[in-house]
């Protein structure tokens, strides 16, 4: 009787082990899902503190009027120096944008939802001066013209009765083709094979 206690006795540790280890993968699962999902929603609201920032926005505007008016944002070839400090505003931030999406630091449907046509439109009235830029260097504004291309390919896959007409501040349809080609960037090492 003593050993069929002692045999009971271990399968019921064996039993309560087994139980404990999976409540603990249990548990972390748990809390690397809330983590994770606490860190979209940090990104997403560092995101709209950088796109509503007074200065962005101020900026988006002068470029958006400026296009509406003119048509363009160059003047002689070149960016027009009274939109230089605005484009670089602009540019800088959805590049920067681009680089946290491309690391997966920020959750990309919400992006595309919330910022995406607003992406396009001011990639699309910078892209000239963008490509003029990169032919000194190959990667200029590399991330904020794969987001703009992202942004308009999530919308282009939706169905017709949610998916918007994406036109240019003059009110000219912006179609995929005219955003151009996607740069594709250098794989990113590993920082164990940078230190050898």
């Amino acid at each position: 009787m003593t050993d069929e206690v002692n045999t009971l006795f271990s399968e019921l540790q064996v039993v309560i082990t087994a139980l404990a280890v999976l409540v603990a993968a249990v548990t972390v699962y748990v809390q690397q899902y809330y983590a994770r999902k606490q860190s979209n929603i940090e990104s997403l609201t560092d995101i709209f503190g950088m796109l509503n920032d007074t200065p962005h926005k101020t900026a988006e505007q002068n470029l958006y009027e400026a296009y509406e008016k003119d048509g363009s944002l160059m003047k002689d070839g070149k960016l027009d120096p009274n939109r230089t400090n605005p484009a670089s505003t602009v540019k800088r931030n959805y590049d920067q944008i681009g680089a946290m999406l491309s690391g997966d630091l920020i959750p990309k449907t919400e992006y595309y939802r919330i910022f995406g046509i607003l992406t396009i439109v001011s990639y699309y009235i910078l892209k000239e001066s963008i490509e003029i830029e990169r032919k000194n260097y190959k990667y200029h504004m590399a991330h904020f013209t794969n987001l703009a291309i992202k942004c308009f390919d999530f919308w282009d896959k939706q169905k017709k009765d949610v998916k918007p007409e994406i036109k240019d501040p003059k009110g000219m349809k912006i179609e995929r083709k005219m955003l151009g080609e996607k740069i594709k960037l250098p794989k990113r090492r590993r920082l164990s094979s940078l230190r050898s």
